[in-house]
């Protein structure tokens, strides 16, 4: 009599989970709340509004030559204002900045600015992923 030939057991591989973003990471149930007196918070936040000016906060916050990634410009007030509302809300910060010229105004939609490299890199991925694939890095 010859022995028997089996294979051995097969079982499938695990599903693997959904990747999620940098902002989705965060475990929503962690998210706790802290009372704050509202004096107290508000004038912490006119002393630090008084402080640093605002021109001086978008630009030297980061060590970076081009923090922002541009995703579009837009002949339409409305359009930029929904681009930029599609990334908010998908947790990234936006600025919608007007460009006027001698002949036509123009607003473009910046997301950022970064802090990091890392940060840019994941902000530009995150918005290809969302639609805007012409997405690409500038200074302000």
């Amino acid at each position: 009599m010859s022995p028997s030939l089996s294979d051995a057991p097969v079982t499938p591989p695990a599903e693997q989970p959904a990747k999620r973003k940098w902002w989705q990471k965060k475990d929503p149930a962690a998210i706790t709340e802290t009372p704050l007196d509202p004096v107290e918070g508000a004038a912490a936040a006119i002393d630090a509004s008084e402080a640093t000016p605002v021109a001086a906060a978008t630009t030297s916050a980061t060590p970076l030559s081009k923090p922002f990634i541009q995703i579009g410009t837009f002949s339409v007030e409305a359009n930029a204002k929904s681009a930029a509302q599609k990334v908010r809300r998908n947790g990234m910060p936006t600025v919608v900045r007007e460009l006027k010229t001698a002949n036509s105004t123009v607003w473009r939609v910046l997301v950022g600015p970064a802090a990091t490299r890392a940060e840019r890199k994941a902000f530009q991925k995150d918005v290809k992923d969302l639609g805007f694939k012409d997405a690409y890095t500038v200074t302000d």
